[in-house]
C-alpha cells in the first residue's frame, strides 16, 4: 500500500523573512522537512522598488546556501505585491536545472505564452494560478 507521501509530492514554502540569511534559514528548514520541493516565493527575493538585478543577486546567494539535489519552485504571489519574473531572469532560472516548476500569475496570455516558449525543453514547468479565466478570454466573444 502506497502512503499518501508516495501518491502525492508534497511541495512547502516558508519563505516569509526579509533579510537573505533568515530566508536562507527558514528555506532550509522547509527542506529538511523531507518535502520533494521548496517554493521560493517571488516579492521576498526583491522589494518593490529594487530591480532585478537585486532580486538576481538574492536568488543566487539563496541557490548557495541551498542543497542542490533540492528541486526547487516559483510562486508570484500577489501578496503584499506581485512581482512577476521576466522572461530574462525566467531563462536563467531554468538555466540553472535547479527548478522543476512556477505557480504563474501573470493573467496574461501572451505572457504565459512568451513564458512557454522560453521553458520548452527545460526542466521548469509553468502552472497557471487562473487558467479558467485564461481560456475565456482568449476565446472568441
Amino acid at each position: 500500500m502506497l502512503t499518501k507521501k508516495e501518491m502525492w509530492p508534497v511541495i512547502a514554502s516558508g519563505h516569509v523573512s526579509y533579510s537573505r540569511e533568515d530566508q536562507a534559514e527558514e528555506l532550509r528548514r522547509v527542506a529538511d522537512t523531507g518535502v520533494d520541493a521548496v517554493i521560493l516565493i517571488t516579492n521576498r527575493l526583491a522589494d518593490a522598488k529594487e530591480s532585478d538585478d537585486v532580486w538576481m543577486d538574492n536568488l543566487d546567494y539563496l541557490l548557495n546556501k541551498l542543497d542542490p539535489a533540492m528541486p526547487l519552485g516559483f510562486y508570484e504571489c500577489p501578496m503584499p505585491y506581485k512581482r512577476l519574473i521576466t522572461l530574462d531572469q525566467l531563462k536563467a532560472c531554468a538555466a540553472t536545472g535547479r527548478f522543476r516548476f512556477m505557480k504563474d500569475t501573470c493573467c496574461d496570455l501572451a505572457t504565459i505564452k512568451d513564458r512557454l516558449k522560453v521553458l520548452e525543453g527545460t526542466e521548469l514547468k509553468l502552472y497557471n494560478a487562473n487558467v479558467c479565466g485564461q481560456v475565456r478570454r482568449a476565446s472568441p466573444a
